[in-house]
């Protein structure tokens, strides 16, 4: 995937601000006091530790003098799109108070939370929640003489340990699969903010990253995915055409989707999406090793799931179990991952996976029908237009940056888009 360096450049210049304005408002007590408010008895509290951060979230436990911890988060600027952090944090509360109200799943209890305009400290919206001890599961996956680092599972995990993990996450599935909605679209607002209206759309990670990060695309590209979208229809399973819409479940960016969405192969069995470098093949190569790898843990994990549907009351059926090896005999469960990740390269691993199911004969007649050469020829002008601006737009960005990086230039007073 080539993104818009651009934006980039200008997202990375926005979030090193916001990371000097967040030290200085700890620096000077704010961010303490701040907390406190949020406190039935206005508890005093001080930071434990330092801040963290995944690719959307800063994080910080604060600890009160009864020794009471809680965990502040605020979204990245930079990473989080300025104009729906608000809703990607309504949205975050809104799943964490629906799963701990209608599951037995354990979640943080959400303190308090508000959107940009509600935080005096002006460092954008907030949760504040429950701290939860533990440790993360990434860190006892991860292999930690690997040559190359990724967050792929290590390779001697053994059975024993990978049924602890598999199981109690089929348990979870199930629970959020007793969830029934109406409709496809977003979680309503939370309650204490209710005067917002309910979005009809939802704000998925895939759009999301597409609103975030721009990506150039090749006229390659737009003729596979034009062949794609040939084939939704497909991959519609004909019992969940028109009803059983499911939380579709990424806690920030959770919303109400179609059952076999949800009822889909799980793509993280071995934790890293297979968007990722790890899984990549190309042309007539042989599959990666990885491969072979991830079909062994969906046997596990479908073979526990459906151990545990035989004990789950209303499970009888093996409903869901059913849903996902269809997703998988379909070969529905590409068009899937293709949906729910962000940018996809034609090249990469989940559109070769689903070129050698459908088979590359009937692929290639696929793509001839849809494509219209004019069209084509088009879009590569325009491609080729846009391409010569961004360069030149990107020169003088470069340029800018390297001001900022020598100290003859602020960041704030780098160009904007």
């Amino acid at each position: 995937m080539e993104t818009n360096t651009l934006i980039d450049i200008v997202h990375e210049m926005q979030g090193q601000i916001w990371v000097d304005k967040v030290n200085e408002t700890h620096r000077a007590g704010r961010l303490c006091q701040w907390v406190s408010t949020f406190h039935p008895d206005k508890v005093l509290c001080q930071l434990d530790g330092s801040f963290h951060h995944g690719a959307f979230n800063a994080c910080v436990k604060m600890v009160f003098e009864e020794c009471t911890a809680w965990m502040v988060r605020f979204p990245r600027v930079g990473m989080v799109n300025d104009g729906y952090a608000d809703e990607k944090v309504a949205m975050e509360v809104a799943a964490l108070n629906l799963i701990r109200n209608r599951t037995a799943i354990p979640v943080p209890k959400v303190r308090a939370w508000g959107a940009a305009i509600g935080n005096s400290l002006g460092l954008g919206p907030f949760i504040i929640m429950d701290f939860i001890a533990g440790v993360s599961l990434s860190k006892i996956l991860e292999d930690p003489n690997a040559e190359n680092p990724s967050r792929v599972m290590r390779e001697d995990m053994s059975d024993y340990d990978i049924d602890l993990i598999y199981r109690p996450m089929a348990n979870f599935m199930l629970q959020l699969f007793d969830l029934d909605f109406d409709q496809i679209g977003s979680l309503p607002w939370p309650e204490d903010k209710a005067q917002h209206p309910t979005l009809s759309r939802p704000l998925t990670f895939k759009e999301h990253a597409i609103l975030q990060t721009e990506e150039l695309t090749s006229s390659n590209k737009y003729a596979a995915f034009k062949t794609l979208k040939s084939l939704i229809p497909d991959f519609v399973h004909a019992k969940y055409d028109c009803s059983k819409f499911k939380l579709i479940l990424d806690l920030e960016w959770s919303y109400i989707g179609p059952a076999q969405l949800f009822g889909s192969a799980p793509w993280w069995l071995l934790q890293d999406r297979p968007v990722n470098d790890a899984w990549d093949c190309t042309g007539d190569e042989p599959p990666p090793k990885i491969t072979t790898r991830y079909y062994k843990c969906l046997e596990t994990f479908i073979h526990i799931l459906e151990e545990e549907e035989a004990k789950f009351l209303g499970h009888e059926e093996k409903e869901l179990s059913s849903l996902i090896k269809w997703s998988q005999a379909s070969g529905a469960m590409w068009l899937h991952i293709l949906l729910s990740s962000g940018f996809n390269d034609h090249r990469g691993f989940p559109f070769t996976q689903l070129r050698r199911h459908l088979g590359i004969t009937k692929w290639m007649g696929l793509e001839k029908n849809v494509s219209n050469k004019n069209e084509l020829e088009t879009f590569a002008a325009r491609k080729a237009s846009e391409l010569e601006e961004y360069e030149e737009a990107l020169e003088k960005m470069e340029e800018a940056r390297a001001l900022v990086d020598s100290g003859n230039m602020t960041r704030n007073s780098l160009p904007t888009l």
